[in-house]
């Protein structure tokens, strides 16, 4: 039977983020190239998950922007930053939720719209954009998918026949106190705002193909300063 997680919705308290100030650089999993990416701010015209193909430092996979929030996907985890003030080029804390366990990172669902960028060694040309993107085996038997969700970012877990959901942990940094309301909300504060997940729905496919929705809630593993782990149970 394949377990799915759908709707896993990122919500960054977007206003707030705009009036914060930057309270610490970007902290990139790469110590490479860690000035050039944190400065790096793509066009505003991007249609879906662009592929990078050189026009941006070599971490980076994928790049996308929604609303006022940009992600930047790396191999092993997913860099959500509110965009900086325009006037004050104020550069924000980003919230980097991590996989590090995963084997590799893939667009899905190409889309008809290609990118040209002028680089300063020459162009590149038919840069594609995906709806949406997949970390294989973040754990064993376990994909996750990151997507749009209406003006944000939402992610969705694929659970494989005979793998371990209760095995999953992630964590989250430069987050600060976590809440698990009565609604079922995963709340998560940083100086930029805050951050909530919420569960969109859950279901089970057996082996003749019928659907069974289950009920699901996060699972609060621990909760440090400035770093928080969470998992699933179904």
């Amino acid at each position: 039977m394949r377990v799915w997680l759908r709707g896993l919705l990122l919500v960054l308290g977007a206003s707030a983020a705009l009036k914060a100030q930057a309270q610490q650089a970007f902290e990139s999993p790469a110590a490479s190239g860690r000035s050039r990416l944190e400065r790096s701010v793509p066009c505003e015209t991007l249609n879906g998950f662009v592929e990078n193909r050189g026009q941006w430092p070599a971490e980076v996979k994928f790049f996308a922007s929604r609303g006022s929030i940009d992600a930047t996907l790396l191999a092993d985890a997913l860099v959500l930053r509110p965009q900086p003030d325009r006037e004050k080029q104020e550069w924000l804390p980003p919230v980097v939720l991590r996989f590090p366990a995963a084997q590799s990172v893939e667009g899905q669902d190409p889309l008809p719209t290609a990118h040209h960028f002028i680089l300063a060694e020459g162009t590149e040309s038919y840069v594609p954009g995906f709806e949406r993107v997949v970390y294989r085996g973040i754990a064993p038997g376990i994909d996750l998918v990151v997507r749009f969700d209406g003006q944000w970012f939402a992610y969705d877990l694929q659970v494989a026949p005979g793998a371990a959901l209760s095995a999953l942990a992630l964590s989250v940094a430069g987050v600060g106190s976590c809440l698990v309301p009565d609604t079922g909300c995963l709340a998560m504060d940083t100086p930029s705002g805050r951050v909530e997940q919420r569960i969109g729905a859950s279901w089970e496919i057996d082996a003749g193909g019928a659907t069974w929705a289950r009920k699901s809630a996060f699972r609060l593993i621990d909760s440090a300063p400035g770093k928080v782990t969470f998992g699933f149970e179904v």
